[in-house]
């Protein structure tokens, strides 16, 4: 599902780069079919002010035909999300909830399981 093209690593589903992630960080984890099921499995908190990093950041994204099926990143620190959306990118929330397509809907852990945060 991943692979380099022109020096970009391309990735077609966000919710397997989460997924993929989380599990290289920490070992296997429990899957989730979609950013919607995740989003509605594993959601903390829809406070934007203090997501933490390692935190998977879920958006509602409404596609041409008007059906919710979210999306999904990784918070890496300081309002920044890595997600894919095309190509794997880094990009602020504020970006991303501007882009007209995302709008933040929550973050929590992927499969549930919390990362330790630095100084934990």
């Amino acid at each position: 599902y991943a692979k380099y093209e022109g020096g970009k690593l391309k990735m077609t589903y966000c919710q397997r780069f989460v997924k993929e992630s989380a599990n290289r960080a920490i070992g296997g984890m429990p899957a989730a079919d979609s950013a919607y099921d995740a989003w509605a499995k594993w959601s903390v908190s829809s406070d934007q002010s203090k997501i933490p990093v390692g935190a998977a950041v879920y958006f509602d994204s409404a596609t041409k035909n008007g059906s919710q099926n979210g999306h999904v990143g990784v918070h890496v620190g300081n309002d920044q999300i890595v997600h894919v959306a095309g190509a794997v990118k880094k990009q602020s929330l504020s970006q991303i909830n501007s882009n007209g397509v995302h709008t933040f809907r929550a973050w929590g852990w992927q499969g549930g399981v919390p990362l330790k945060q630095p100084g934990e």
